[in-house]
């Protein structure tokens, strides 16, 4: 998995060099070697928000989203559209972000290394339908699950990696919340308040669900 792991990292970050040429891609400058994580979750997973009446969230809330958190984040020259891991469990969301999305992005998909290529997901994911399907099959979408996750949430940081700015997600999955962790408190939430109200001047933690309406706005676990 490590491996698996490293050699996306090594492609998001020559696709940040790409952007910018004189970039030295061995070296880890936090301002120069950051990306914004967009994680879409469909397939079994309903938003909590009640705008959404339980449909899936429209792709525009991700790309605004990216936008107004970019123009807030941003230490470089925020004219430069920042470059994205954009992780999905659905090739047709990650499409459709890719057309709306007008700046650089990088998925599973687009890898150039087949052991890589071959982890994304081919299809919403369903639980029932995960469980019907071959161990190699489980085995694989697993694969791709833990990669995405460690790219939308910063976790595995050996130190030389590309670095996470922010991510965008929606707080119904359970990737969005562990993002929260791997920016560690302050860089998610910003200052918090008394009320339990996250900072959104500095806030990297963007939940394009519920959008801070409930407090708490975010929680560790799922209770049944």
């Amino acid at each position: 998995m490590t491996n698996l792991i490293n050699t996306a990292k090594q492609e998001l970050l020559a696709s940040i060099s790409t952007q910018d040429p004189h970039l030295n891609i061995d070296e880890h400058n936090t301002a120069e070697n950051d990306y914004i994580a967009v994680h879409i979750r469909r397939g079994d997973r309903i938003p909590h928000g009640w705008q959404y009446h339980r449909k899936p969230i429209p792709i525009k809330e991700y790309v605004d989203a990216v936008l107004e958190t970019a123009k807030r984040t941003q230490e470089s020259d925020s004219s430069t559209p920042p470059v994205l891991y954009v992780a999905s469990d659905s090739p047709v969301a990650i499409d459709e972000f890719t057309k709306a999305y007008h700046g650089p992005t990088f998925s599973l998909s687009k890898s150039v290394h087949s052991d890589v290529q071959r982890l994304s997901s081919p299809s919403e994911y369903h639980q029932d339908k995960f469980n019907v399907l071959s161990l190699e099959e489980r085995r694989s979408l697993t694969k791709g699950a833990l990669v995405d996750l460690a790219l939308v949430t910063g976790l595995w940081d050996s130190g030389r990696d590309p670095y996470l700015n922010a991510a965008i997600c929606s707080v119904s999955s359970n990737f969005c919340r562990l993002a929260a962790i791997g920016l560690g408190w302050d860089k998610a939430f910003g200052n918090v308040n008394n009320m339990g109200e996250i900072d959104k001047a500095n806030k990297r933690w963007v939940d394009v669900d519920l959008k801070g309406q409930e407090i708490p706005v975010w929680q560790a676990f799922e209770l049944f």
